[in-house]
């Protein structure tokens, strides 16, 4: 017999029982607190439903492993960091329980996240590594068990038990079946019990703990699958864990934290034999959707810091339907009360093979195509579309934003796929006539091109530069991209990981991963000739070495060198992006005191998750628009012309000094001409022939 349709919520990195941990009942923030996420969660429970809700980690801070914690919020500075992390986890967890229990929702399926641990990273020896077994068991005996203390996940799946006994998740990963779904929640942070960060093959990074599963854990992971699969009451497999395994994904304040392996992991292959459905993780604070051409198994990273955003499924026997909610209105976030869809997708198993059909911020990321492209055409109004978390305590959608002692209150629109989450906060930018399309982009001094978002760098992911300069700079190092961490003292700290920073330095392309690793050509280019160039640096796979990144100026490969300190790129996972300055990032500024920003012109910048090689062909040629001029004829070398006429005449008329979109003033004939390239809009190969025009 079908099941009828029923549904459930996802709320990733909720960030929302912190207080509960060092509060009791009587004190006025717990109360207010509480009374708060209460009304929250029983207006979603009453408008979007839900019969049980899953939580892919991150519920609160977690430092409290501290003695300042012991002291201040516990009162206590004689406890351990174990006996404090046991009383915090009582608090915080039993009052989280209490507020979804309350709220409608008895069933709740909680993933442990970085913050449930203590918050990343993690060193041997120190006080917050000697309290991951009070973690864990804290957490477990709050969320996982019953009053009279029973495993509440106990019913095995087939043959193979619930949860992973003789591991050291046998109390916070396991498996449930619900009607027809089968959830399956994944601890899937990893002690290796040293400092563990393997550049050559971008793994690690966070001290003593990764993001991994292996061995036995894996072994019972693989045993509930296969059970599953033989059973015809299942009809979907549901798997969360805290962190994205599938790269890159959308990001935003956050420490951006990593699958090791990722898609060539042993736990996603496995997800992938057993035919998966959906893998749902947190941890980046925003939505995205991706999958990989293998398979159907899609990966949902979401958001729900503060209730902010949440997503809502749809379940019958052969459909999954997601909504993606998004919280509107003029106050700050989480006191709204008031969400708007901004996404659905729909899973449909009910014909030979997956459907998949989705919109808004579900529709599946493309790694083909640029992940970041500036044009450079239009300038907008900050609060003309939403970045998800750019909002302050004032309201959710700003009307201004400081960069570096610099007021913006404008925006230019990302036209990459990672869309307007990486849209760019601009100031004190003139747009003049460009190399690539109408219009470029003229910085001075005080020009500000920053993105909120974090990344898409990672690790040792694959990142491409690629962008139009002009410039008549002398004896001068200028910012063109700079990524780099946001938190933290440069001149103090050290990370163990890089940014990725392209300067021109008197007139040549330098790129710096670190301080003193720096990517330079062999012979001088001076390109601060006040004619446009451009140029591409590209690494050649994941984790290459610096001096395996490819430079290309005009198109051209050039040769470079690295002076000194040659090393395998892992970036930073929690650095921001920006365009002719520092932007959001740390004291860049302090590292590097005789920079300055871009003065000059820019033009079309495009950041590719691939090498850029194979791209250049349609970055380099001249500018084009695409569907505005008709019927080109007459070819000639890469370009087709045609005189237009009268009866043939593009979109619009443009007089005898300018040129608009669709066609040009032909200086050799003084009419008006349509140029037509075979190549795409966006990098990826098409067949259909596209009308363009000459810059």
């Amino acid at each position: 017999m079908a099941e009828d349709p029923w549904s459930f919520v996802v709320i990733a990195d909720p960030h929302i029982a912190e207080t509960f941990a060092s509060k009791n009942e009587t004190h006025p923030w717990y109360k207010s607190s509480f009374q708060k996420h209460l009304a929250t969660v029983k207006r979603i429970k009453k408008f979007y439903g839900g019969e049980l809700v899953l939580i892919p980690g991150d519920t609160n801070g977690g430092k409290w492993y501290t003695r300042s914690f012991a002291r201040d919020k516990l009162g206590n500075v004689s406890l351990t960091p174990e006996e404090a992390v046991l009383i915090a986890s009582h608090g915080c967890y039993g009052t989280l329980r209490k507020i979804f229990v309350e709220g409608g929702y008895e069933r709740m399926l909680v993933a442990i996240g970085d913050h449930e641990l203590g918050g990343n990273g993690w060193m041997p020896g120190s006080s917050k590594n000697s309290a991951l077994n009070a973690y864990r068991q804290g957490f477990q005996l709050e969320l996982n068990r019953d009053e009279d203390g029973e495993f509440l996940y106990s019913k095995s799946i087939g043959s193979a038990p619930s949860r992973p006994f003789g591991t050291a998740y046998e109390n916070t990963s396991f498996a449930l079946q619900y009607k027809n779904v089968l959830f399956v929640t994944i601890d899937c942070f990893h002690d290796k019990g040293r400092v563990f960060q393997n550049r050559v093959r971008g793994l690690g990074g966070e001290g003593s703990v990764t993001v991994t599963v292996q061995g036995k854990h894996l072994d019972w992971f693989e045993s509930v699958l296969r059970e599953a699969r033989i059973d015809d009451s299942i009809k979907h497999i549901v798997v969360q864990a805290h962190v994205p395994i599938l790269q890159p994904v959308r990001k935003v304040e956050s420490s951006g934290q990593f699958f090791d392996w990722g898609e060539k992991s042993n736990f996603w292959k496995v997800m992938e034999t057993y035919n998966v459905d959906i893998y749902l993780a947190g941890e980046v604070h925003t939505t995205t959707v991706s999958k990989r051409t293998s398979s159907n198994l899609l990966q949902v990273v979401s958001r729900g810091n503060k209730f902010n955003n949440f997503l809502g499924f749809t379940v019958t026997d052969d459909s999954i339907e997601i909504k993606a909610y998004n919280e509107v209105g003029g106050s700050p976030q989480s006191v709204n009360n008031t969400y708007t869809q901004f996404g659905q997708l729909v899973l449909d198993k009910s014909k030979e093979g997956t459907k998949i059909e989705a919109t808004g911020v579900l529709e599946l990321l493309s790694v083909d195509r640029a992940l970041i492209r500036f044009d450079f055409e239009r300038i907008f109004p900050l609060n003309s579309r939403e970045v998800i978390g750019l909002g302050d305590k004032h309201k959710i959608l700003p009307t201004e934003k400081w960069i570096r002692g610099v007021l913006s209150n404008q925006s230019m629109y990302n036209k990459g796929s990672l869309e307007q989450q990486y849209d760019a906060q601009v100031a004190n930018i003139e747009l003049i006539p460009g190399r690539r399309g109408a219009r470029a982009g003229k910085f001075t001094e005080k020009s500000r091109f920053s993105i909120f978002a974090r990344g898409p760098h990672g690790a040792g992911n694959l990142v491409s530069y690629n962008i139009w300069i002009k410039t008549g700079e002398k004896n001068s190092e200028m910012v063109i991209v700079h990524y780099g961490q946001v938190w933290g003292d440069l001149l103090n700290g050290k990370t163990g990981k890089d940014f990725h920073t392209l300067t021109l330095d008197n007139g040549n392309p330098t790129l710096y991963i670190s301080p003193n690793s720096k990517l330079i050509p062999v012979n001088s280019l001076q390109l601060n000739d006040d004619k446009w160039h451009h140029i591409s640096v590209s690494m050649s796979e994941n984790s290459c070495l610096l001096s395996e990144v490819l430079m290309y100026i005009d198109g051209n490969k050039v040769d470079a060198f690295v002076p000194n300190l040659d090393k395998h790129i892992f970036h930073v996972t929690s650095g921001s992006m920006s365009i002719a300055g520092f932007g959001y990032t740390s004291n860049f500024d302090e590292l590097f005191p005789h920079m300055k920003p871009f003065v000059g012109a820019l033009d079309e910048f495009i950041l590719l998750g691939k090498p850029a090689v194979n791209q250049l062909g349609w970055m380099t040629a001249p500018s084009y628009v695409v569907r505005y001029a008709t019927n080109c004829v007459a070819k000639s070398g890469l370009s087709t012309t045609t005189v237009i006429t009268s009866h043939k005449k593009c979109r619009k008329l443009c007089d005898r000094t300018s040129w608009c979109k669709g066609y040009q003033l032909s200086k050799q004939t003084g009419q008006n001409q349509c140029t037509l390239f075979e190549m795409p809009e966006y990098g990826t190969h098409i067949s259909k022939v596209r009308c363009a025009i000459l810059p």
